[in-house]
């Protein structure tokens, strides 16, 4: 029999899952109306509500004509860390072979193997992008090859969000992005230049729930 605490626990549980699926998928609106009217994108594929968790986010054709999958990263916390990456059971999200893998099953293109991935010019970009609602930051983020988030510099770029809403949806149109390492006033280091940045902010990546794929 359930008692009142443990109906209370799974219902806290249930709101604790709807409002982080809300934001991720706000969070995903709000990066793909940015790389479309600010970088310039065409939106090739979106996850949308109902697929699989561990599929794509975004995939995208730049105006350099290149491929790019793209991570979106959601967080509403009182305290500021970077963006992580999933451990799954069997890779790292964002890794090479798990956007190999991705692709496959998800994206609208095809490639062969690890080495179409990178940053030539007939290569598939990769990049992650956190959308940080408490500070009203949109930041974008250098990826390493087996997934992790290269945070030993900062972002690459950083973008106030309500200026993003102001213009998505006009395009041609976009803010004047930050400096990279640039941040909101209340995030930890926001006076600090790109070569001021720790290598390690924030948990490790390996402290993360392991998933399944």
């Amino acid at each position: 029999m359930t008692g009142p605490r443990d109906i209370g626990a799974d219902h806290n549980d249930h709101n604790d899952r709807n409002e982080r699926r809300e934001l991720g998928e706000s969070s995903e609106s709000v990066v793909a109306a940015f790389l479309r009217d600010v970088d310039g994108h065409e939106i090739l594929t979106q996850h949308t509500p109902g697929d699989r968790p561990q599929g794509l986010d975004i995939e995208s054709l730049g105006p350099d004509g290149r491929v790019y999958v793209t991570e979106v990263k959601g967080t509403a916390a009182a305290d500021w860390r970077p963006p992580r990456t999933t451990r799954n059971v069997l890779d790292r999200q964002m890794s090479r072979t798990w956007v190999v893998g991705a692709l496959e099953r998800d994206g609208q293109i095809r490639i062969d193997g690890r080495d179409q991935i990178g940053d030539g010019a007939d290569q598939v970009g990769l990049r992650v992008v956190q959308v940080d609602e408490r500070r009203g930051a949109l930041s974008v983020w250098k990826v390493r090859e087996d997934g992790r988030i290269d945070v030993s510099e900062g972002p690459d770029r950083v973008y106030d969000l309500d200026d993003l809403h102001e213009v998505t949806g006009a395009r041609g149109g976009g803010p004047a992005d930050r400096p990279a390492g640039g941040a909101p006033a209340d995030r930890p280091g926001s006076d600090r230049g790109p070569g001021d940045w720790p290598a390690d902010r924030g948990p490790a990546a390996d402290d993360e729930e392991v998933r399944g794929r």
